[in-house]
């Protein structure tokens, strides 16, 4: 999970998916992986009827469909599911190692080092959904982290579809949402 968040390596992606199928079903094919996805999610709760249509792991079928809604649900879902530190911990911050090592270069890394998140990129596609901890704490602190301060993280997703502007364009617009939203003026 650490590799297929940070790196936004497909094949991982593709893998987990296809893993998750087989333990869960016996078999590996789509349809059997994409029961075993339908079945995780409603373990934690969230609502699949609507805001969601997956064709394969990677993400990179045009067929995926996925709202900011269902993400923001997802990962308010795993808020709560006993697997929110290892999961958190597996976000990259925006200027580390990862697909956030170009984003918000000119903001403090007291401001980065609060926002978790994932991207999701194609050719006229650029999204980000994660989330923003309170100002004070990091991943690392999220054991430690009191009940009203769990309660203050931001979750969002940022998505753009069908944008002809270049990445360099949209990027930095972008980030400028992400800074926003962890209090930036």
């Amino acid at each position: 999970v650490f590799e297929t968040n940070h790196a936004s390596n497909n094949v991982f992606a593709e893998t987990l998916m296809r893993s998750l199928g087989k333990v869960r079903t016996g078999s590996a094919t789509y349809d059997s992986s994409y029961v075993a996805m339908e079945e995780a999610l409603k373990t934690l709760k969230v609502n699949t009827s609507k805001g969601i249509h997956i064709q394969d792991g990677s993400g990179l079928s045009r067929q995926n469909l996925v709202s900011s809604d269902f993400m923001c649900r997802f990962l308010e879902a795993m808020m709560d599911s006993g697997h929110f530190e290892e999961y958190l911990a597996s976000l990259p911050s925006p200027g580390k190692d990862g697909t956030m090592f170009y984003n918000m270069k000119s903001y403090p890394a007291s401001m980065k080092s609060r926002i978790m998140v994932k991207s999701g990129s194609m050719n006229g596609v650029r999204c980000y959904s994660g989330y923003i901890l309170p100002s004070g704490w990091s991943a690392a602190d999220i054991d430690d982290m009191p009940e009203d301060a769990l309660d203050d993280i931001i979750v969002f997703s940022i998505m753009t579809n069908n944008c002809t502007s270049p990445t360099w364009k949209v990027r930095p617009l972008l980030d400028k949402m992400m800074a926003v939203l962890a209090g930036a003026n």
